[in-house]
């Protein structure tokens, strides 16, 4: 296989709310002296309105936007937690905040303090945190310390764990980037937010080599696959074709702790599956479903757009989850239907008759929390072709589904996408 993209990473750190400088655990903190603060937490960025964005700038990296309405100021000794409502409002210096939020802190002699917050009408809300002396805090978007994959989410598939997606687990997650102290908590200034989850798009493109081939890479232009160049090739239409893409690894938990930032699962090293846009917006669970080859386009170059058939990532269906540090990889699987009407279920949740590659990154792929991934291969449909026939065609899938099993190809100038911003 060819890389088409090398590695890179841009740093993404983004400020959402001006907090203090944090804590350096190289060096002593400070006690704050003892007396009552109120303190403004100003949400500089604009918000994003369009529900089609989820956060998401376009296909490939996040925004800079603090989406949910509320944050959470969490007690790392796990004594405690506390909800701060986000609104907009003018700070004291007559600048207009669009969102933020407000809280009174009392230091005491002893240095432990109570935190109370304060709405938009500037009214103490009814519930405070009482913080220990010495106290390091995090603030997040979630009310719990960790972030977890519930079981009915987990089902044994063959020889791996297979993890299932649901938006409401699933989504975007926000940590500061650092732990505060309570003389932090008593002073001003900016803090970062990073989200406390990576994102990842999944590519499988078939396209068509001669055609590529024909274009100037620096006048650039479309690679265009057809339907009836699909089917001349493949000998059959492509919505009879059928590919299911397969993320994860060491990299990848059913539980994650936000304060430690460290894995807690017992369910580690998982998989997901390319997942069905309609299921993830409605709120059901993937079906880890083969999905049908669609018309879908990639950004090969830019100067270059390829047309081809397969699945690409569509905005909003992004996997969002957790990572520990571990290696991560992706498997592509291609399935034929040749039977008559739509598949049943049945067949497509199977994955004996399937043809399947594993992408090669080039050595260890390690995705990293607050970065966007993007996975995947780029396929020249007559290479693959030469594949499926090599590998005993139609006939040889056929048979598998008696004897069980996955049937295994490699192509030589397969284009890997392996992309982190």
């Amino acid at each position: 296989m060819k890389r088409l993209f090398p590695l890179f990473i841009i740093d993404l750190l983004f400020s959402v709310v001006m907090l203090s400088s944090c804590t350096n655990d190289d060096n002593a903190v400070t006690p704050a002296e003892p007396g009552v603060y109120t303190i403004d937490m100003a949400v500089d960025a604009q918000r994003e309105t369009s529900k089609s964005t989820r956060g998401i700038e376009n296909n490939s990296n996040f925004d800079v936007n603090y989406d949910p309405d509320t944050i959470y100021l969490h007690q790392k000794d796990g004594n405690g937690v506390l909800a701060f409502p986000l609104y907009s409002y003018t700070n004291s210096e007559g600048q207009q905040c669009n969102k933020g939020f407000r809280y009174r802190i009392e230091v005491k002699e002893d240095g432990s303090a109570t935190i109370t917050p304060i709405d938009s009408t500037y009214n103490y809300l009814e519930t405070s945190l009482e913080l220990s002396s010495g106290a390091e805090v995090y603030f997040s978007s979630l009310e719990s310390d960790d972030w977890t994959l519930p079981d009915e989410q987990i089902t044994d598939s063959g020889d791996y764990t297979l993890y299932l997606r649901k938006n409401d687990i699933n989504k975007e997650i926000y940590r500061s980037a650092a732990d505060f102290s309570i003389t932090d908590l008593t002073t001003s200034g900016p803090v970062v937010i990073h989200r406390a989850c990576a994102a990842f798009n999944l590519v499988g493109l078939f396209y068509d080599g001669e055609e590529l081939g024909s274009l100037d890479e620096e006048e650039g232009g479309y690679a265009s696959l057809t339907d009836d160049k699909f089917t001349e090739i493949m000998g059959s239409d492509p919505s009879t074709w059928y590919i299911k893409i397969i993320t994860g690894g060491p990299a990848f938990t059913n539980q994650y702790d936000l304060s430690s930032q460290q894995s807690t699962g017992d369910r580690e090293g998982g998989y997901y599956s390319s997942g069905d846009s309609d299921l993830f917006e409605q709120g059901s669970e993937d079906a880890n479903k083969y999905l049908p080859l669609t018309n879908r386009n990639y950004n090969y170059s830019p100067d270059i757009m390829l047309q081809g058939f397969g699945y690409y990532t569509r905005t909003g269906n992004q996997l969002f989850t957790p990572v520990t540090g571990g290696e991560a990889h992706v498997y592509i699987r291609i399935k034929h239907w040749t039977g008559s009407g739509e598949p049943t279920d049945e067949w497509l949740l199977d994955d004996t008759g399937a043809l399947q590659t594993e992408v090669d990154m080039g050595g260890t792929t390690v995705p990293a929390n607050n970065s966007f991934h993007i996975y995947g291969l780029l396929m020249d449909i007559r290479q693959f072709q030469s594949a499926w026939e090599s590998a005993g065609g139609d006939a040889a899938a056929n048979a598998t589904r008696s004897t069980g099993g996955v049937r295994t190809f490699t192509l030589k100038d397969a284009k890997v996408v392996c992309e982190t911003f």
